[in-house]
């Protein structure tokens, strides 16, 4: 939910008015302040990661609960995923969304696409979880039909990529 709140943050306002996603990230995933791994040096953005090296990460994995310091990574890893892949991430939702540009999508329902498919191009979560995770979204924050138009748009994409091992 973390990730989804900085994309849709970052979506809202497209300006230079900084955001301090890492900030956002750390207090909302760790609110009492027990992540015992040092984040003071992690200034804004991550580098950008390529493809080759997002894949199949090991510290991608999604944490146990409770982990605080391995959801903090994980929500690190995911919002940058989704930022330096977001025109690839857009161009595939465009070609699966017949007669909805993204700018007809809602705010909700255009972000959570972004941040299912970041999770299901990216890393090795379950498909399964990735869906119930983006349906769920999508019924807490979304419209009435957002579930439904989520489930629709994952289900053609996950049915055009390759099987997972």
């Amino acid at each position: 939910m973390v990730v989804f709140q900085i994309l849709c943050q970052r979506d809202i306002n497209r300006s230079d008015t900084p955001f301090d996603d890492e900030q956002f990230i750390v207090t909302e995933v760790d609110p009492d302040g027990t992540d015992t791994e040092d984040s003071s040096h992690r200034g804004g953005l991550l580098p950008v990661n390529t493809t080759e090296e997002l894949e199949g990460i090991q510290a991608c994995l999604p944490p146990e609960e409770n982990d605080r310091p391995s959801a903090i990574r994980f929500a690190r890893d995911l919002r940058e995923a989704a930022l330096a892949h977001r025109e690839e991430i857009d161009q595939r939702i465009a070609d699966t969304a017949l007669n909805w540009s993204l700018s007809r999508m809602t705010l909700t329902d255009r972000n959570i696409l972004r941040l299912a498919l970041a999770e299901l191009l990216y890393f090795p979560t379950p498909v399964a979880i990735v869906i119930d995770e983006a349906i769920g979204l999508a019924k807490s924050f979304g419209s009435e039909n957002s579930a439904s138009f989520v489930n629709g748009i994952l289900g053609k994409i996950v049915d055009s990529l390759p099987p997972r091992d």
